[in-house]
């Protein structure tokens, strides 16, 4: 890291030109970007074999949001739903309450380019990570790790032991880079200090 230019690349940043010139502004609020509060990131999301992992790099895979709500759609805390034929916003665990009055069950306008089946790919991977550890008791393993998202430049390989209910240890293969869905660290409005926009993919594969 002593070594990086700070620059991102080209492929990257070109993508994150395109989305916010076509955008203009975050998908969820309306907020307009501005190119002197602008940075580039670039987050993974749901991994999924059918999709070709070249596919998370395409203008229908991303979407700009305001870097406070980029940073909780990012770590889960927030869900893009169907609802009445129409798509809202959904606020799924504690500790956003600022963000969650303000944006709960707001009707979303997703782009014209975007394609439904990153949102559908988007909301199973949060359902899945918030009823990981119910679904593991379920299937009679305690202790199981929570389903984890793996990065846009791939996932690694982690082998965890895991306590079986007879209390036999079982190997449990998990396959991540990122955190689990924490609100350690968070203000205690849910909120952060920057409203800038950047874009932010909603599904990536392996």
């Amino acid at each position: 890291m002593d070594e990086w230019n700070g620059e991102l690349p080209t492929r990257w940043t070109t993508l994150s030109d395109e989305i916010k010139d076509k955008d203009n502004r975050c998908t969820i609020t309306g907020d307009m970007w501005f190119p002197a509060l602008s940075w580039t990131g670039y987050q993974g999301c749901a991994a999924i074999a059918s999709i070709h992992f070249n596919d998370i790099n395409s203008p229908h895979n991303v979407i700009t949001l305001r870097s406070d709500l980029s940073e909780i759609f990012v770590e889960g805390h927030v869900l893009l739903v169907p609802y009445d034929g129409r798509i809202i916003t959904s606020f799924v665990t504690r500790g956003t309450r600022d963000l969650a009055h303000m944006c709960h069950f707001r009707n979303v306008e997703i782009p014209d380019r975007f394609s439904a089946a990153y949102l559908y790919m988007r909301f199973a991977w949060n359902i899945f990570k918030l009823t990981s550890r119910q679904l593991g008791i379920a299937a009679g393993i305690e202790g199981v790790v929570t389903i984890e998202q793996p990065t846009m430049l791939g996932c690694k390989q982690k082998r965890r032991m895991s306590q079986k209910k007879d209390g036999q240890e079982g190997d449990e293969e998990v396959f991540s880079r990122d955190e689990e869905i924490t609100d350690e660290g968070r203000d205690t409005d849910g909120s952060t200090s920057s409203r800038e926009t950047s874009p932010v993919r909603c599904s990536s594969a392996v």
